[in-house]
């Protein structure tokens, strides 16, 4: 049986698909086909089809497993910028409630 060049959690984008597809099930059919259970990413809907080497080459695979060897000061950054507008989003709504609340005739 060949290796198969699809893996399960790879995510397959192209002009076949209307959308980024996940691939949940890969199996060999033939030397030269393979039958792959997908889902939408975002419909979430499944499909299975049967993809052949040349179809397999129209599309772009990535790998949808998840890495941690990413730039740690860039997610420190975002974390800082996330908080930031959290607490700025908070002082908005108590300006906002202090503005109502300073309107109520005593």
């Amino acid at each position: 049986m060949p290796d198969l060049p699809i893996q399960q959690g790879q995510i397959l984008t192209g002009s076949l698909f209307s959308e980024p597809m996940r691939v949940e099930t890969a199996r060999a059919n033939s030397p030269a086909s393979w039958v792959v259970g997908l889902v939408g990413t975002q419909s979430k809907r499944f499909r299975k089809v049967t993809l052949t080497a040349d179809e397999l080459k129209q599309l772009t695979i990535v790998d949808g497993q998840y890495s941690f060897d990413g730039d740690g000061r860039l997610l420190r950054l975002g974390l800082q910028a996330f908080a930031l507008d959290e607490s700025l989003a908070a002082a908005r709504e108590a300006a906002t409630l202090d503005a109502m609340l300073l309107a109520i005739p005593r």
